[in-house]
């Protein structure tokens, strides 16, 4: 689990962070304190200035996650209000493609 705590020590193995449908930016902008690298998956381009204000220096991916790749394997990814937008059959693969 990671601590997003101001005062939390950063945690050196862990290097990228993701976050799945990253929405308005607020929990990638929690990564961003612990990581050097961040990505954002966010297919909703209506989503992006409020995300990249939130993180500037998040790398946002404009696709859906089934389509998402990202440049290396990430550390630790977040993903979270998703499952409800995605039909019930294809949760498993969705879930193995992260």
């Amino acid at each position: 689990m990671v601590d997003f705590r101001p005062n939390h020590r950063r945690v050196a193995e862990q290097e990228s962070g993701c976050r799945l449908w990253a929405g308005t930016g607020h929990n990638t902008g929690l990564l961003k304190r612990r990581f050097d690298k961040v990505y954002a998956v966010e297919p909703n381009q209506r989503m992006h200035d409020k995300l990249l204000t939130a993180c500037p220096e998040a790398e946002v991916i404009s696709v859906t996650i089934a389509k998402s790749r990202l440049s290396e394997p990430v550390d630790f990814g977040i993903i979270s209000h998703v499952l409800y937008r995605i039909p019930d059959h294809e949760w498993v693969g969705q879930m193995l493609h992260c």
